[in-house]
């Protein structure tokens, strides 16, 4: 029987306020998730020792199609409700965005202002997905072109191009990539000696969207939170909890991110690592912007419904079985 995301995070806010007492404390579980910034959400579950996290995003699926899969996952939103809602080949259930914008169109030595033209050579990551579908509902013109994107695997993929400013021998002139990678290698190349590598402009691609929908569309699905089906059904009270917890680090990042920075700053180099290319100088440069940056959900209730009217927008041909 699944539950919803309205019910299971009304029953969140009850637990929250009856106290931890509810909770059923001697249920164990693991959350499989990607290194990166959904980890900024989960940095409270991976202090406590609950988080595995993975660099090999494309392992994340077939995790999930497994009968004892992990108890909880992370992974792009929409991919992942494609084997859930779609396919039926994974059974778990949607509970939470984590993640709603850290994609950015980066030039390469580029003038301030400009913008990618079907003249250009663009790399990108995900083709067919949402990485994919955003980038042609901003410039469509450019994918009536056979030899302007060409695409690669994973966003980390991304970052050694970045570095050269080639992909299979040929000069690149724009790439799209997230953080935190675009911070790493913006803290590198645009600090060096060599002007020739510098990365400029950079756009953040959910403003842009929101730009182009005039206002209407305020966020782009990416990392989701997903609950076996059959831990939801056995540990609905564990379940709510964890949504709380997750929610409560998220507001942390939000409004307390020097807390935040302090608290994964101590951790040990073990710890640490599961946070994958998360650089904690990444909270000095933007401040109070850092959620933003990372992408960090500052929407309550982000549903499947939701998750549609963002790909009717953006004239995608996928749409999530309710």
């Amino acid at each position: 029987m699944k539950k919803s995301i309205k019910s299971l995070l009304l029953f969140s806010a009850a637990s929250l306020l009856v106290g931890c007492g509810t909770v059923q404390d001697d249920v164990e579980y693991t959350i499989l998730a990607p290194q990166g910034a959904p980890t900024l959400a989960l940095y409270e579950e991976i202090i406590a020792g609950n988080v595995n996290t993975t660099s090999d995003t494309t392992s994340i699926p077939a995790q999930m199609q497994l009968s004892e899969g992990p108890d909880f996952v992370v992974f792009d939103s929409i991919n992942a409700l494609k084997l859930t809602n779609n396919a039926k080949k994974a059974n778990y259930t949607y509970l939470k965005m984590l993640t709603i914008g850290n994609f950015y169109l980066v030039g390469l030595n580029k003038e301030e202002g400009s913008v990618p033209t079907v003249d250009d050579y663009i790399v990108s990551f995900g083709q067919g997905g949402v990485t994919d579908e955003t980038f042609s509902y901003l410039y469509p013109e450019l994918y009536n072109s056979e030899n302007t994107i060409h695409y690669v695997t994973a966003v980390s993929n991304v970052a050694p191009i970045i570095r050269s400013g080639l992909h299979e021998n040929n000069k690149v002139d724009w790439c799209f990539v997230a953080q935190p990678v675009l911070y790493t290698l913006m803290n590198a190349l645009n600090n060096d000696d060599n002007t020739e590598n510098d990365i400029k402009p950079a756009y953040n691609v959910l403003d842009m969207v929101k730009e182009k929908s005039n206002g209407t569309l305020n966020f782009i699905p990416q990392a989701g939170l997903f609950v076996r089906n059959d831990f939801l059904e056995e540990n609905e009270e564990t379940v709510n909890h964890v949504v709380s917890k997750i929610s409560s680090s998220m507001n942390k990042i939000i409004n307390n991110y020097q807390d935040v920075k302090t608290t994964i700053e101590a951790l040990d180099d073990t710890t640490k690592a599961k946070f994958g290319t998360l650089n904690t100088s990444m909270f000095d440069y933007y401040k109070e912007n850092t959620y933003k940056e990372f992408g960090i959900s500052n929407i309550d209730n982000i549903e499947v419904s939701d998750i549609n009217n963002f790909l009717e927008t953006i004239n995608s041909s996928t749409k999530i079985v309710l």
